[in-house]
């Protein structure tokens, strides 16, 4: 007999806090629209703030594509611009793993650069070591594989790479993701009645 009703006096304590103090549901963007109910009741009030930011921290395939697209092509529009390719390398280097570095994936951005860097100064030392007389045949024909090398990694990096870094990011950041609620006390920005502020945070 207790147990019952200790079970009925539960709801009955709820249903009481809710008719003494009026709930309104609200995003913390819309807090004004709060004001301005609270305005027009002489009670305190509940307010309910859903905090649900975590969206900001998602990461989007086609912007980290664009980055990636974005950055390898002004490194090359550079180094055709002043006609100097030391100037466009860094751009070609760099540029298809600002995806990566976009999407917070250092490890797979550097991997992609270092491949691109030991295709290029490796094939320049293997060049010069097989064949040291310039501009020969050998010459031209490591300088076409050296090019078509850079090219599939950094088509690579652009394409793939940059997708499957924010899709990973995305999983760790719906993983990490955990509810959390907290009380706290708020008043009325313009008449200065009390109240209670419940945010939660999921």
């Amino acid at each position: 007999m207790r147990c019952l009703s200790v079970r009925l006096l539960v709801p009955f304590c709820i249903a009481c806090v809710v008719a003494l103090f009026p709930v309104h549901a609200a995003g913390a963007q819309v807090l004004s629209s709060d004001t301005e109910v609270g305005k027009s009741t002489s009670t305190p009030s509940v307010t309910l703030h859903f905090d649900d930011d975590f969206e900001d921290d998602l990461k989007s395939v086609t912007t980290a594509r664009l980055w990636a697209t974005g950055a390898t092509a002004v490194g090359i529009g550079l180094g055709v611009v002043t006609n100097e390719a030391l100037v466009g390398a860094p751009g070609v280097m760099f540029g298809p793993a600002a995806g990566s570095f976009y999407a917070r994936d250092a490890m797979r951005a550097w991997r992609g650069v270092g491949i691109r860097t030991g295709v290029l100064f490796g094939g320049g030392a293997l060049a010069a070591l097989i064949d040291p007389e310039p501009n020969s045949a050998l010459d031209a024909g490591l300088a076409v594989t050296i090019l078509l090398g850079i090219t599939v990694s950094s088509i690579a990096d652009i394409v793939g790479t940059s997708a499957t870094s924010v899709r990973e990011h995305n999983e760790e950041v719906r993983a990490d993701r955990t509810a959390s609620v907290s009380i706290g006390p708020w008043a009325d920005p313009l008449e200065r009645r009390p109240g209670v502020q419940l945010t939660l945070r999921f």
